[in-house]
């Protein structure tokens, strides 16, 4: 059987739903199984790595296993929740806003929030339930019927979905080499934080008049699980040239994706990447589109701030400054500082989170403010350690290289070891003197030490913020603070 008919029989096989077009570009996400994360698939493992540092969205394939179908179980359970929940009177629904409270649990109206800089409204209703409250934690807010009847129901879709978010935090632990349970302890169940199950309702839009639902975004906390069955959820992936894509839903999956506490937590290493809702494509525009969340946040006391205790995790840089704030009250400025009702002259990019650092890679590079110098020296046989702890400052540099040369492959390949992500740097064909050519920077994985595989006897690039000098005499890599190179 060919492998993309099958593929495709999966992607559209959601009864009584339009198919998602096949002429649409798709963003290229990894599919990830829970089986295998579960059984500690080495390959898998490093895979939900990758994916984190590269785009921080991937699916979730949850029918290979029991714990999966019980999710998928509990999560159809509650699209039919939803759908009878958003049947009631507008009048009804806004009994449970409590915006005004100070809280964003509860429901939230179609065109509350602004969703661009130019002032445009949302164009979806959400209502949030909080895991305290169903898990028992808190004093229970009030709720429509409908959701009364169908708390153990939420509480089990909680609990699967936890389970899956605190196996996801162990494994990046575990590959950050952070102390053991480092990510876990800032996430447990049973503590008071800002994790909730969103129902999101958004109507088909006028034809005439399709845009964006809900605006470019990142999200407010740790990780997210999301179900949904109609297309609309776009990224914007890395590249200069990037443009908005969709992602395609796939049946039994979940898709996931890191948000804003990850970012913090690996001052950058991680990625929360912009994404946001629009007219699903095709026929799917003419359907009322539902969709199932749960966002797993750091516990309300947790401050968002670089973690201690790995060598994969950037430092702060000298003119870095990092914010001091906890996640309760970071959850509550990303989301009621767009509120209409709430907030008047919105500043839009100021109720932002980290879209900034999301978007280092299609913008100028976060070091052209100052002029930054950068020296590589290495042998033929290896780098010293030191360059493990500068990656990110290695991945927008090749960045820059893409923009600024020609003819000439540069290959910046990751390797995974047992305490730390090794770095190799492969030059090819490059000039020794004259005009350099335009290059292309590609990424792939291997899994032997880091080394350089060619070296020119010399060179050396000129670019707008930064200059790059290899010299094969010296040993180690460094960044230097003198401007003299």
């Amino acid at each position: 059987m060919d492998p993309q008919a099958n593929f495709t029989d999966i992607v559209n096989n959601f009864p009584g739903l339009p198919p998602f077009p096949d002429d649409v570009p798709t963003a290229p996400l990894l599919r990830l199984s829970l089986s295998k994360l579960l059984a500690g698939d080495k390959a898998e493992l490093e895979r939900l790595y990758e994916a984190s540092v590269d785009i921080g969205f991937f699916y979730l394939d949850l029918h290979d296993c029991e714990h999966g179908k019980l999710l998928l179980g509990d999560a159809d359970g509650l699209f039919q929740v939803g759908e009878r929940l958003f049947e009631l009177s507008l009048e009804e629904k806004k009994k449970y806003d409590f915006s005004a409270q100070n809280s964003y649990f509860g429901y939230k109206g179609q065109g509350a929030a602004v969703v661009d800089s130019q002032g445009n409204l949302d164009r979806n209703e959400f209502y949030n339930i909080s895991k305290d409250d169903i898990m028992g934690i808190t004093n229970p807010l009030p709720a429509p019927e409908v959701l009364h009847q169908s708390r153990d129901l939420a509480k089990s879709f909680m609990q699967g979905s936890h389970a899956i978010v605190s196996l996801i935090l162990k494994i990046l632990n575990d590959k950050l080499s952070l102390p053991e349970g480092t990510l876990s302890n800032l996430h447990r169940l049973q503590a008071v934080s800002g994790d909730q199950v969103r129902f999101i309702k958004a109507p088909p839009q006028p034809v005439d008049d399709r845009r964006t639902a809900l605006g470019q975004h990142t999200d407010f906390g740790s990780v997210t699980v999301l179900f949904n069955r109609l297309g609309g959820l776009q990224v914007l992936p890395p590249g200069a040239d990037a443009e908005w894509v969709y992602v395609r839903p796939l049946l039994g999956h979940a898709i996931v994706n890191l948000g804003d506490a990850m970012v913090k937590f690996t001052n950058g290493l991680f990625r929360s990447n912009i994404h946001r809702v629009t007219a699903p494509p095709g026929a799917q525009g003419n359907s009322t589109r539902y969709s199932l969340v749960y966002f797993a946040r750091p516990e309300d006391d947790v401050m968002l701030r670089r973690l201690d205790g790995s060598e994969l995790i950037p430092p702060i840089e000298d003119d870095q400054a990092e914010e001091e704030i906890n996640s309760k009250d970071w959850i509550i400025r990303r989301a009621l500082g767009r509120r209409v009702d709430l907030v008047k002259n919105i500043d839009f990019e100021k109720s932002a989170g980290t879209e900034q650092m999301s978007r280092r890679i299609k913008n100028e590079p976060r070091y052209h403010k100052k002029e930054l110098k950068f020296k590589f020296v290495y042998t033929t046989t290896e780098f010293h350690n030191t360059v493990t702890s500068n990656l990110r400052i290695l991945t927008e540099l090749c960045q820059v290289l893409d923009s600024n040369l020609e003819e000439t492959d540069v290959s910046l390949i990751f390797k995974a070891s047992d305490t730390c992500r090794a770095l190799q740097l492969v030059s090819s064909t490059f000039p020794t003197s004259g005009n350099y050519p335009r290059s292309n920077v590609t990424f792939a994985r291997c899994n032997y030490d880091m080394y350089i595989s060619h070296v020119p006897s010399e060179f050396s690039v000129l670019l707008k913020v930064h200059r790059v000098t290899v010299n094969p005499v010296d040993r180690r890599y460094q960044r230097l603070s003198d401007p003299q190179l």
